[in-house]
């Protein structure tokens, strides 16, 4: 087999799984919900003048950054 076969194969195979985990979570009450109560925790500490702290190593470092 030649590598573009084998990267397209990859790419096909990671899109399909990527798109068929969006379609769970999107499904799932609890993971809806989840994300509503974070939100809520997060602008009801931002409107009482609280701070959020956001700290990372490497990877986890961009995370913060991307989040803040």
């Amino acid at each position: 087999m030649d590598k573009q076969f084998l990267s397209e194969s990859y790419i096909k195979e990671s899109l399909y799984r990527t798109e068929n985990l969006i379609k769970e979570i999107s499904l799932s009450s609890v993971y809806i919900s989840s994300v509503i109560k974070a939100s809520e925790i997060l602008v009801n500490t931002i409107n009482d003048g609280r701070l959020i702290l956001l700290a990372g190593n490497g990877g986890s470092a961009a995370q913060s950054q991307h989040f803040a």
